[in-house]
């Protein structure tokens, strides 16, 4: 891309993951994770995930995205060069995702508390149920039972 690009195009390779790096950094620096979701263990070697990762990984993919413009398409051996490494990759991303459990996994089931709230406005309409929204129950939301009976 460096030599092939137009000006435009290689300011973009050069930037895109300088500005990756600069701003995963200044995450982790910022930051200081405390809790690495990879590594549900104490002691256990690894490195932190940030939910700011998002941003920098797009500049990473957007770099890459650059690239495939650039690239003479019409060589066989460069479309079996990037089939070789780019199948690969999809297959394994696509094999290990997997959720990460999060502060809201353990909390309370919504469905549950919706039909309990509907069974109770049918006992009494004047009554609005509440519904826990976090998982220790400090929060909850008050629905109305026109809202629960509708449907």
């Amino acid at each position: 891309m460096l030599r092939r690009g137009t000006p435009v195009q290689r300011l973009a390779a050069v930037v895109l993951p300088a500005a990756s790096v600069a701003i995963w950094t200044a995450a982790v620096v910022i930051n200081r994770p405390s809790y690495t979701y990879h590594r549900p263990f104490p002691g256990e070697a690894g490195f932190a995930v940030l939910r700011y990762a998002t941003v920098p990984s797009m500049f990473v993919l957007a770099a890459l995205l650059l690239a495939t413009t650039t690239i003479s398409w019409q060589r066989w051996w460069t479309r079996t060069s990037i089939g070789a490494v780019a199948v690969p990759v999809v297959i394994a991303v696509l094999t290990n995702f997997n959720g990460q459990p999060t502060e809201r996994s353990a909390g309370p089931i919504w469905s549950e508390q919706v039909a309990a709230g509907v069974e109770a406005c049918r006992a009494d309409p004047a009554v609005d149920p509440e519904i826990d929204v976090a998982p220790d129950g400090a929060w909850v939301a008050h629905a109305p039972c026109e809202l629960l009976t509708r449907g």
